[in-house]
């Protein structure tokens, strides 16, 4: 499955880049400056550098499933993936390098975010209503809660 760019004045399609092999296409983004980093359906997640026509793969890594989020932290040094298996990344944002969080969720991560000021500091949300405060500098999670009968959107 391909991804478009459409340039951000006028709307006008620019150009498509390859980001899965076709189980589930396009899931998740994040972008900084000139580099874009997409998280596809079949567990690829790709960092794309460039603009306007011109787009260069610069490097790729395959996780355990369909990734779903992706964050970047407040250093712009990591990205923090989460995918449909419950399992959460981080990865190092230019090699792409993933280490996994142990004792991640149960169910589908549905979102990930780092606080605007920090980077040792994470929040995730799953599918079964469970929300997570993570310490990145132990991968230990900090804080859990959940709410029964609602799903975290």
């Amino acid at each position: 499955a391909d991804s478009s760019s459409v340039q951000r004045k006028n709307g006008v399609f620019r150009a498509c880049v390859p980001v899965s092999s076709g189980k589930g296409g396009l899931l998740s983004l994040a972008q900084d400056g000139e580099y874009v980093w997409l998280g596809a359906g079949d567990g690829k997640v790709k960092r794309f550098r460039g603009e306007d026509q011109r787009w260069e793969m610069e490097a790729e890594v395959m996780l355990d499933a369909g990734v779903v989020s992706l964050g970047l932290c407040a250093d712009r040094r990591t990205l923090l993936a989460g995918t449909t298996a419950g399992t959460m990344f981080t990865l190092d944002a230019g090699s792409l390098r993933p280490t996994m969080l142990f004792g991640a969720h149960t169910a589908p991560v549905v979102g990930a975010a780092f606080g605007s000021a920090t980077s040792d500091r994470v929040a995730t949300a799953a599918e079964d209503g469970t929300v997570r405060l993570w310490d990145l500098n132990t991968y230990e999670a900090t804080f859990q809660t959940r709410r029964v009968g609602q799903v975290a959107t």
